[in-house]
């Protein structure tokens, strides 16, 4: 697929098991969709979508899962959960949630809440 979009930018890339095609970019040369295919498997399609500060904000999976992203004011993930039809599955462990995430005032990451009862820190 060639578009004005795609002009000039990453459109497949593969090896001996896969191949990833970029189908679609916005017009701030971001990727929006495309699609994986492995072997002789049908093609699995993804897709992304972005805030208004360039932030991807949701991912769409080949196993019918979003992925939802939030961000606090400093722009750092704040939050990542991801929910498939029927369950809700999240960061970093199925059943669990990443939330909340802490950040020093300086940037780095300190710690992060994983839904599993522990701390990553």
């Amino acid at each position: 697929m060639s578009s004005a979009k795609t002009l000039g930018r990453l459109v497949s890339v593969g090896n001996t098991n896969s191949t990833t095609t970029i189908d679609t970019y916005d017009e701030l040369g971001r990727v929006t969709g495309g699609r994986q295919a492995t072997g002789t498997q049908s093609a699995y399609i993804f897709g992304y979508t972005y805030n208004l500060a360039g932030l991807l904000t949701q991912g769409t999976y080949p196993s019918v899962c979003t992925v939802q992203y939030s961000y606090d004011t400093g722009d750092r993930s704040s939050t990542v959960s991801d929910t498939a039809p029927g369950s809700t599955v999240t960061f970093p462990h199925a059943g669990t949630t990443a939330a909340p995430i802490n950040y020093a005032p300086h940037g780095p990451l300190t710690s992060m809440n994983r839904g599993d009862g522990l701390v990553e820190a």
